[in-house]
């Protein structure tokens, strides 16, 4: 029979098996998902040409400038960049792939989109994954006025020295985009009185005034007109002056 010495020190050599197998299972199963990430080899960053206004559908003013660093923050030349803008908000020319040059910079010549809203152009490095890429936002304004309709106030009718209902239009530009700050001018064929002739359109690309009737009973022609890069552009809205 085994001593109780010899005993013991099975005991223990099997204990001692316990606790390594289990520490072995528990280092395989570590979560690692609070680990710090691997720094990116490269950032992209902007050094001018962000936050520029122009109007929609035309190129920037100046080109977007972008930086490629390295891990230790200096110019990282050589490295091929993607420039990605979203559907709608313009297009850039020339490759949308570009390599650093000598200074890590990357130069992007963007048209903006036809809507007028914010624009934005994303910049990254497709090889590597986490790596610190740039967003560039401009602003597309609305065009010059192209576009003029009568949206309320047309054909009211009333007796003499009464005062209708606001006549209101709304100026666009070419894509349909609302512009704010036209100038409309109101004009009637049988002389009766606006609250005023002319007044600049607001943020909705609206104005509106009110038309006092004066004159001989019939039909009054309200001229609205509205200064555009090709010339004047008109609306006509019909007033009934009754006896």
């Amino acid at each position: 029979m085994p001593t109780n010495s010899t005993s013991r020190q099975s005991r223990r050599a099997i204990m001692a098996g316990a606790i390594l197998a289990s520490a072995l299972a528990a280092a395989a199963c570590k979560d690692t998902s609070t680990e710090p990430a691997t720094t990116p080899n490269h950032e992209v960053s902007i050094v001018s040409g962000a936050e520029q206004q122009v109007q929609v559908g035309t190129a920037l003013g100046q080109p977007v400038v972008l930086l490629v660093t390295d891990r230790n923050k200096q110019p990282a030349p050589g490295v091929a960049v993607e420039v990605y803008v979203p559907f709608g908000d313009g297009s850039v020319a020339g490759p949308t792939t570009i390599t650093s040059d000598a200074n890590g910079q990357v130069s992007v010549s963007w048209t903006l989109g036809t809507a007028a809203k914010p624009d934005t152009l994303i910049a990254s490095i497709p090889s590597e994954s986490g790596v610190e890429g740039a967003v560039v936002e401009e602003i597309a304004t609305a065009g010059p006025a192209a576009q003029l309709t009568v949206v309320s106030g047309n054909n009211q009718s009333a007796a003499e020295g009464a005062t209708l209902a606001p006549i209101t239009v709304q100026v666009l530009d070419a894509y349909g985009n609302a512009v704010p700050g036209a100038t409309v001018t109101f004009a009637d064929d049988d002389g009766g009185t606006f609250s005023v002739n002319s007044i600049a359109t607001d943020a909705t690309g609206t104005a509106s005034v009110q038309l006092t009737l004066t004159g001989a009973p019939g039909v009054d022609d309200v001229t609205i007109t509205v200064g555009s890069a090709d010339g004047a552009v008109t609306a006509t809205a019909h007033e009934t002056e009754t006896q």
